[in-house]
């Protein structure tokens, strides 16, 4: 049942009933839905504690601590809920609205491999048409990558074919002994640049002929495929093509970085059992920032405490903070990474606990992405000054992409 069907059957429902299946649809369509039949959703605790319940999978003592406790009815967040609901599916998961609380990269690879089709082309189209992408080609290559890997074809050479004069460009400016001679690229060449057989063996084995056969490159590279056989958790393959005993030195032999080919794809998709069977030490900072912290047994070494720390700060794991005591020594970072993804709740805890955050500019790719109530909070707690530092045009840039911030923005700088 695709979305407008749902939205067709939820108009014969009682209202609770269709508050209830609301929870299983994604946030652009239940803010549909809710303007259609006149919800009031937007920040109704009920609703968003069943989903965030429900679909995501929080406690009944997270929901009571982080976001509202139904004993007192008291609020437990400065965001709304359905702002806290997409800052925690953010965490591991994509929606429209997840922008806020990761980087763009995060959201269109997550995107762009969901096996709903429509969704993910939905998602994808979203974020390259709403987000400041200062260097589009690395975005859209991960788009593809993600399609492909998906077996969603039709995405995949939608964008190819879409961007294609931007990878011509990008193809020409490393095509060094035909640089100046305005050779004519092909798609062809296109493929050969995107080296898609990383994505290829991301897919399922099933219908990894078809995917070959319809995307033919030039020339095979081993750390490709043990990249994308990893990507999909393929370990079965995997230990085929890198027996255990060659990992390190086959890789070296291709010329490529195998932390990059194996170890950090195993972490990025919490393949639990790749780093275990290739006898890896868990990098904790990097299974934090892709929302697999299930997979760390011993939070907390004191060795790496102040990074682990600095690390739950900066992606706004505020549970594991609240029982742990932080010196302003440990605060490495400064308000510039705060305000990376708007973890307005972390950084009013910090702020509540007297923590020393230093204090720096702004950078005007945060600007793009900055919430307006994350930036009021900054204004207001903040001892010093903040520095803006953006030209007439990135000022412009901005009143586009971030219209509401930009309107706030105009009663504190001139």
């Amino acid at each position: 049942m695709n979305s407008s069907d749902k939205m067709s059957y939820l108009a014969y429902l009682p209202t609770e009933l269709r508050l209830e299946l609301c929870v299983y649809l994604n946030y652009r369509d239940i803010v549909t839905v809710s303007n259609l039949f006149n919800l009031n959703v937007e920040n109704n605790s009920i609703f968003w504690v069943n989903k965030i319940q429900k679909e995501l999978g929080y406690s009944d003592d997270f929901i009571r601590k982080y976001v509202y406790d139904n004993n007192t009815h008291t609020s437990k967040t400065l965001m709304l809920f359905s702002e806290k609901y997409l800052e925690l599916k953010a965490r591991k998961g994509v929606d429209f609205g997840c922008e806020k609380y990761s980087c763009v990269y995060v959201f269109v690879k997550r995107a762009s491999s969901l096996p709903d089709f429509q969704l993910a082309s939905d998602l994808v189209y979203y974020a390259l048409n709403t987000q400041y992408i200062d260097d589009l080609i690395p975005i859209v290559k991960e788009c593809i990558y993600g399609a492909i890997s998906a077996g969603n074809i039709k995405l995949a050479d939608e964008l190819i074919y879409k961007y294609k004069m931007e990878f011509f460009k990008r193809i020409a400016r490393f095509d060094y002994p035909d640089y100046g001679k305005n050779k004519q690229y092909t798609i062809g060449d296109i493929i050969n640049f995107l080296h898609v057989e990383q994505a290829i063996y991301a897919a399922d084995p099933k219908i990894r002929d078809k995917l070959l056969a319809r995307y033919k490159f030039d020339k095979s590279y081993k750390h490709n495929i043990i990249e994308g056989l990893t990507r999909a958790g393929n370990l079965k393959e995997l230990k085929k093509i890198l027996p255990l005993f060659k990992f390190k030195k086959e890789v070296a032999r291709e010329e490529n970085s195998y932390f990059t080919t194996m170890v950090m794809p195993a972490h990025i998709y919490g393949h639990k059992h790749i780093l275990d069977y290739y006898k890896e030490e868990y990098d904790k900072k990097l299974l934090i920032a892709w929302g697999h912290i299930n997979l760390i047994d011993n939070m907390f070494d004191e060795d790496d405490e102040p990074f682990i720390i600095d690390a739950l700060m900066r992606y706004g794991y505020l549970e594991l903070l609240d029982n742990v005591t932080i010196k302003d020594s440990w605060v490495r970072r400064s308000l510039y990474d705060f305000v990376d993804y708007n973890h307005i709740d972390t950084l009013a805890y910090l702020h509540s606990k007297n923590v020393k955050i230093y204090n720096s500019p702004i950078s005007f790719e945060q600007f793009m992405r900055l919430d307006v109530n994350m930036f009021k909070f900054i204004m207001k707690c903040n001892d010093e000054k903040i520095t803006l530092q953006l030209s007439p045009e990135q000022r412009k840039i901005l009143s586009h992409y971030n219209p509401k911030l930009y309107e706030e923005m105009l009663k504190y700088f001139k």
